[in-house]
């Protein structure tokens, strides 16, 4: 799994329902996934499934 971009790649909101997910800090949430703190598995796996789940939703309407 590559953990490069995760940052970018998220919209607005999505870093909140992240770290409900996970059960992370929001502001933890942020750090891991903007390279400022250690990303964690659980953190990156949770945004691949937002994310995936996202574009999987726009491309089905």
């Amino acid at each position: 799994m590559c953990k490069t971009n995760l940052g970018e790649k998220l919209k607005a909101g999505e870093l909140t329902l992240i770290a409900e997910i996970t059960g992370y800090a929001l502001s933890t949430v942020s750090l891991q996934l903007h390279g400022k703190r250690t990303l964690k598995d659980k953190v990156a796996k949770a945004a691949w499934k937002v994310i995936k789940n996202r574009e999987r939703l726009f491309k089905n309407n």
